[in-house]
């Protein structure tokens, strides 16, 4: 939606979250995943986030810092395809 601070606020959020958390019960419990999640191009499953998630997601992070849309085509076929 060009909502680059809400994204970052709600990415940073997110990655606080995951990194207070031990176990997806917690991680689960506190996060408003629905708010978060509601375009549905997530698929937060009932799990922690391994250290590659929140690395990607920091990565969002710094592209939409920089003022520019995470994403692209190509980042989307891979949140689609699983890779």
């Amino acid at each position: 939606t060009g909502d680059y601070k809400g994204a970052i606020a709600d990415f940073e959020a997110l990655i606080a979250e995951a990194n207070s958390k031990k176990d997806a019960k917690d991680f689960l419990s506190d996060l408003d995943a629905k708010s978060f999640v509601s375009g549905g191009a997530f698929n937060i499953s009932i799990r922690n986030p391994d250290k590659e998630e929140i690395k990607q997601w920091q990565k969002w992070v710094k592209v939409l810092r920089e003022g520019k849309n995470p994403f692209t085509e190509e980042e989307l076929e891979k949140l689609r395809s699983g890779r």
